[in-house]
Order: structure tokens, then sequence, then C-alpha cells
């Protein structure tokens, strides 16, 4: 089972086919196992070595309940360490949700010469700009406060709610994140700075998508706005977690990046 050491930190990862270096992050509460249960690895693992991680605070990464642990600084720090466990300069990125946001505020500011290019779903490049952004993430602070107290059960309703209803496996995987360092992450992963300001000069090749019936569809396309030249994929009647659990809408979409990535 590999695993790379970030200051001490086990960050816990799986390798999976053969081809060019894919960095593949899950979303928020869930696991690696993701990208298996919807089906993504078996079509990319034709061409691509694809790196999937569990990001820390969730899987078998370590779980720490320290929101000084959870940085955006530190958090891009695990990604070049497995990549200096593989001995691999440069690579894909692939981010969907959380993952999209450790794209957007930890990859693009402290790895970005590692990055080959980055593929960015439910997600945007925002802080807390709003009052009902504020609102959002305090609502969802509390209800981890109380899955502290009262088991996971809640907030896997609150957060269902929020994104859309997951499958079962999704869900078992929620319910089995230690809720303390999930509070920690997202403590911390709510106050990373934005990446606006950096988006406008960027020259890294960037698919960006989101389904319109996201809950941040909006702000993901305005994010996508300021990167010039960026194309904006948009997916018809999908929520936030139907944007991932479909992969069957979705990877056609991306092996037309990938393709045109080799012309």
């Amino acid at each position: 089972m590999p695993f790379a050491t970030n200051k001490g930190i086990k960050i816990h990862y799986e390798i999976e086919g053969k081809g060019e270096p894919l960095i593949l992050q899950h979303g928020n509460g869930g696991t690696l196992d993701s990208w298996h249960i919807f089906g993504y690895v078996n079509d990319l693992n034709k061409d691509h070595q694809l790196i999937l991680v569990d990001a820390r605070a969730h899987g078998k990464s370590d779980r720490l309940y320290d929101n000084s642990a959870y940085t955006a600084e530190t958090v891009a720090g695990d990604y070049a360490a497995i990549l200096d466990d593989l001995g691999i300069k440069k690579a894909g990125y692939w981010g969907y949700s959380m993952g999209g946001r450790i794209g957007y505020k930890c990859m693009l500011r402290y790895n970005l010469s590692r990055m080959n290019y980055m593929i960015l779903g439910g997600s945007n490049p925002f802080g807390m700009r709003t009052e009902q952004d504020k609102k959002q993430n305090e609502e969802s602070l509390s209800m981890l406060r109380m899955a502290i107290e009262k088991g996971m059960e809640a907030y896997v309703d609150f957060f269902e709610k929020r994104v859309g209803k997951m499958s079962p496996e999704r869900k078992a995987q929620l319910l089995g994140t230690d809720p303390r360092a999930l509070l920690a992450f997202n403590s911390n992963s709510s106050t990373w700075p934005s990446s606006e300001s950096l988006l406008p000069r960027l020259k890294l090749p960037c698919l960006i998508y989101a389904g319109e019936q996201d809950f941040g569809f909006a702000a993901a396309k305005e994010g996508a706005a300021l990167i010039p030249g960026m194309p904006f994929v948009s997916f018809p009647g999908l929520n936030h977690m139907q944007c991932y659990a479909e992969s069957n809408t979705v990877l056609p979409v991306v092996r037309k990046f990938l393709t045109g990535l080799k012309k």
C-alpha cells in the first residue's frame, strides 16, 4: 500500500495503468475508490498512469485534528511528495468538487511547475465572497460539529440535500469519514485565498466543467471566464453529484481534451 510522506504526514495513493501520469483527486468526504466506483479508472488506465490520491483527512491518509495541518501550501505539498515518491517531474491533475478546489487554490499557487494540465470539475477559484457563501459554509461546519457528538448520519443527510442524491457506495464513504478531521480540513480550506488574480495570466491548458443544476454552476462558469481562451463545458440537467457519478457523460469530453493536448 503506497504512502508518500509530507513532513511526517502519510498520504495514501494508488497507481493504476501505464502511460502519461494523471493525478485524480476526489471530493469532500470521499476516497480514491470513487474513481473506481464511477468507472473512470477502467476507461483511463489504458492510456494513463493514474495516480489516485486519498486527500489528507480522507480514506487511508493520515487524519489530523489541528486546523493548521490543512493550509493550502501544506496540502499542495502532499502532491509534490507523491510525485517525488514516484520519481515523476510533471503530471496532469484532475480534481472534482473539493478536488477542484485543491486544484485552483493549492496546485495553481504552489505546484504549477509540476503540472502539465488541469481538469477541474464542480468547483470555482473564489473565496467566501457573499453572505450566502459564508452562511452555507457555516452551516456545513456546524453540521460537522454536531456529527462529532452524534455521528455522521445527520451530516450525510445535509450534504446530500446540497449536492444531490448519492450512490450507496459514495454515502458509505462519507459515513466512514472522521468528522473531527473533516471539520479541521473544511475549517481551513474555507479560508484558502482566492486564486482569482492568478487566472488571467495562466498559460497552463485547462478544462473546466460543471453540471447546470449544480449549486455552484454560476461561480464555476465565472471562474473559467477569467482564464484567456479557457473552454468551459456545461452539462445540462446534471447536479453536483450527478456530474461526478455519470462518467459516461463526462469522459467523452475529457478524452477529447486529452487528445487535443497531443496535437
